[in-house]
């Protein structure tokens, strides 16, 4: 049996096949890109990460490691830092009050709280009122000079990750990679854990289907634009890890504060040329708005697009010919937090009932 296939494992073998193809672009939408992380350089700091993590804070194999913070570089790199030690990472959602994710902390006996500067009052609290959970802050990461900008790309070469011995290694793909939530809308958030045999399962299958647009080989662009936050199954799956495991672009807005709006997608689509849009049901019927408003720009820029999909919801039957007619290729893609992502596609010219 050979090494286990995880996503950290993934993103290396990128880097030593591809080490110059561009893996997470940093977004603003009045100053365009300000970082682009090519694969060899995300594997570089995730392996630093993974060192840092161990030698600085003690995190190992087997722990949980939370993260609160909205989208950045660093929480990419310290996501997969912590699985590349075989830790999970616990994905927070800022949405949910701080009382609540202590909650959600102390029941999962997390060893490790990291939150960015930008949301440190939980961290505050859980300083304070969980003292078996150690909490470190960053900064998020959307600066200027690479190696300034890059959170762990400097660390001593005795931060090194620690060895894995080959049995753990084998066994890797049956451990819990990450921990996401649900909505919390009938009580306390319950914990959904997946291990990297259920991520991957879901992201080969969303690849088979609909794949093609982000395979780096055929689509010189590759690569998608959807700013779903990373605590949701949506965000870190459909628009971190499935482009991670293709090999293809992930972006990221460089303001947490930006609002989501159909403006804001086609800008980023004009600026980025990605090949993949993901959105939610309201945006893309505002994008048939503004098609059925003559606006000839966004459709001609959503023609550009080789796939567009949403979830959670099916279109107005009026919007979905409109995209159609401008040459939008749509797709429905749902699925649960329990899913994993998007397991669940509606059927093309499939009308409500």
């Amino acid at each position: 049996m050979g090494p286990a296939r995880t996503i950290p494992s993934i993103v290396h073998a990128h880097a030593a096949v591809r080490p110059n193809a561009t893996a997470l672009e940093v977004w603003d939408e009045e100053d365009g890109v300000s970082l682009t992380v090519s694969y060899a350089q995300l594997s570089k700091n995730v392996r630093s990460a993974a060192g840092f993590l161990a030698h600085v804070s003690g995190l190992q194999r087997g722990d949980r490691c939370a993260l609160h913070s909205h989208n950045n570089v660093a929480y990419v790199c310290a996501s997969l830092g912590a699985m590349e030690l075989g830790a999970t990472s616990v994905n927070l959602s800022w949405r949910q009050p701080d009382n609540v994710n202590l909650e959600l902390l102390a029941g999962l006996g997390a060893k490790l709280l990291l939150a960015s500067r930008a949301l440190s009052a939980l961290a505050e609290r859980a300083q304070r009122e969980l003292p078996s959970v150690r909490v470190m802050l960053f900064d998020s990461i959307c600066a200027t000079p690479l190696h300034q900008a890059l959170p762990f790309g400097t660390e001593p070469a005795h931060m090194s990750p620690p060895a894995v011995a080959p049995d753990e290694e084998n066994n890797a793909e049956h451990a819990t990679a990450v921990i996401f939530f649900t909505g919390g809308t009938t009580g306390t958030p319950k914990a959904v854990p997946h291990s990297y045999a259920s991520l991957l399962a879901n992201i080969d299958g969303y690849l088979r289907e609909h794949g093609q647009p982000l395979d780096p080989a055929a689509e010189p662009r590759a690569g998608s634009v959807c700013f779903t936050p990373y605590f949701h199954v949506m965000g870190y799956v459909c628009c971190l890890l499935v482009n991670l495991v293709a090999g293809c672009r992930s972006a990221m807005l460089a303001d947490p504060d930006a609002r989501l709006s159909p403006a804001l997608m086609l800008k980023a689509c004009a600026a980025l040329r990605p090949t993949v849009c993901h959105t939610v049901p309201w945006v893309v019927e505002g994008f048939a708005t503004l098609i059925n408003n003559g606006d000839a720009n966004t459709a001609a820029e959503l023609s550009r697009l080789r796939l567009l999909t949403y979830g959670g919801a099916a279109l107005p039957v009026e919007h979905a010919q409109a995209l159609s007619e401008a040459g939008v290729t749509l797709q429905c893609a749902y699925g649960q937090t329990e899913l994993c992502g998007p397991v669940l596609y509606g059927q093309k010219g499939a009308v409500h009932p």
